[in-house]
């Protein structure tokens, strides 16, 4: 989303991150108006990059890729050419510089709802998509992050193995996500789960060939915190149950599953006012997202149970503590 306090490091972050970046690189990346989709795009060549998996080999990695490759990949991932029915081909022939081809994909991705920076990085020479590409990583991985985030991930990454060893992966994607699950994932051979800081609290979820990729916060449990503070996932159930209309959504869910549409109808509320509060009660875990044909939400009967007691046994430690 555009607006900075849904995310976990808030607008403070956000405001940090670009105060350690120079003036006109801000203004290169507004000027690529991706809406920010190029990092998900990208996820899929992380993957295939050689162990270690560092910036600097992803940016290996990426230089040693034949140009026109890399341009018929981001024009799949960015245009979901797959879900449109366009042919790989036609993709290739784009990516290897006919104009008439190019033209064509343009036209079938005109209704796409990714960012319209697509259509002018797109339209260079593949050798120069390339540079730009690499320029643009390279110079904002020197400047944009402080510190050594690495090992949070890491620290994250290991958690999820030890329960990938004992649970199916639906069950591991949806204890991971905070509440995304799937069902019929036809095509898709293997599900590849990659922790994020800057994401949180939202899921992003992409295909790279057989694989669905699947984008999720870091747990604040990994994360170093103030060890006063209240946990995060006790302040997210409450803030989330602290409203009348999110209560209503609940109330609808003990109904059964049911779509965003079907909540929209009998809330008659607006498509986006309806998906915040659905965010808000999955990242409280109490709602959870079922991805197959189309999206359908359920309540976590047994995230609802814990409300009470996650209170009572956080006073209670308090209490011993003092």
């Amino acid at each position: 989303p555009d607006d900075a306090t849904e995310y976990a490091g808030g607008p403070d972050w956000l405001d940090q991150t670009r105060g350690r970046l120079p003036a006109e690189f801000l203004d290169e990346l507004a000027a690529l108006n991706t809406g920010g989709e190029i990092w998900l795009v990208l996820l899929g060549l992380v993957y295939d990059t050689p162990a270690p998996k560092t910036i600097d080999a992803f940016l290996d990695y990426l230089e040693s890729m034949d140009p026109a490759e890399l341009q018929s990949h981001l024009i799949s991932q960015a245009w979901f050419t797959k879900e449109r029915g366009i042919p790989q081909q036609l993709i290739d022939d784009a990516a290897g510089g006919d104009v008439a081809a190019y033209e064509t994909i343009c036209v079938a991705a005109e209704e796409c709802a990714c960012g319209p920076g697509w259509f002018e990085l797109l339209s260079h020479p593949a050798a120069e998509i390339k540079r730009i590409l690499v320029d643009i990583i390279r110079r904002f991985a020197d400047k944009a992050f402080e510190g050594d985030v690495s090992k949070l991930l890491d620290r994250d990454a290991r958690a999820k193995r030890v329960l990938a060893a004992t649970l199916p992966p639906a069950e591991l994607v949806e204890r991971a996500t905070n509440g995304i699950t799937f069902t019929n994932l036809d095509g898709v051979d293997a599900v590849i789960l990659v922790p994020s800081i800057v994401i949180r609290p939202f899921v992003v979820i992409t295909d790279h060939g057989p694989l669905r990729i699947f984008g999720y916060p870091v747990a604040e449990e990994n994360l170093t915190a103030d060890e006063d503070a209240p946990p995060s996932w006790l302040v997210d159930f409450y803030k989330a149950v602290g409203d009348d209309k999110r209560l209503r959504i609940l109330t609808i869910l003990t109904e059964g599953a049911t779509t965003l549409g079907a909540l929209v109808e009998r809330l008659d509320l607006s498509k986006s006012t309806v998906h915040h509060h659905l965010r808000l009660l999955r990242t409280a875990g109490l709602v959870r997202v079922t991805i197959g044909d189309e999206h359908t939400y359920s309540l976590r009967t047994d995230a609802v149970a814990q409300g009470g007691p996650l209170l009572e046994a956080y006073l209670h430690e308090r209490i011993n503590r003092e």
